[in-house]
């Protein structure tokens, strides 16, 4: 089975924060979000781990381990293009994104408490879903 990664987007809707590194490289406690995807792989089945990359390309090949396949996909036109440009039809698949998978503000958060309340250094925003697990993020100061 083929693991893959798809980490290609430009990352526009964080901006500013990808103006000096990939979303993919973005820190998440002081390691490379991409790093915990490919750790995560270690607990499947897969016996190859594809990258697809656009923003940084040789930055990401600095960060993973040298046996992850990290393909530029150039520009693409979205999700489909990418997974195309490094996909095996013969091969079995497990197929992840490879960016932040929960974004929004639920309701009651920040500015909605009244009186409004903000994460601060210290905070742990913890994210669960059922029969997948936990996603833990502190805050810290930059």
């Amino acid at each position: 089975m083929i693991g893959y990664i798809l980490s290609a987007g430009s990352g526009s809707r964080i901006a500013p924060y990808n103006e000096v590194r990939p979303k993919a490289l973005l820190p998440i406690l002081n390691r490379p979000l991409v790093s915990y995807l490919v750790d995560a792989f270690e607990a499947t089945p897969c016996t190859e781990l594809r990258l697809a990359a656009h923003m940084g390309p040789g930055d990401l090949r600095g960060v993973v381990p040298q046996s992850v396949t990290v393909t530029d996909v150039g520009e693409t036109a979205g999700t489909a293009e990418s997974l195309a440009a490094i996909y095996d039809p013969g091969a079995s698949a497990l197929v992840v994104p490879g960016d932040i998978i929960v974004t929004g503000t639920p309701t009651g958060a920040g500015a909605r408490f009244d009186p409004p309340r903000f994460l601060v250094p210290g905070d742990e925003i913890v994210v669960a879903a059922e029969g997948i697990g936990e996603l833990r993020n502190g805050v810290a100061d930059e």
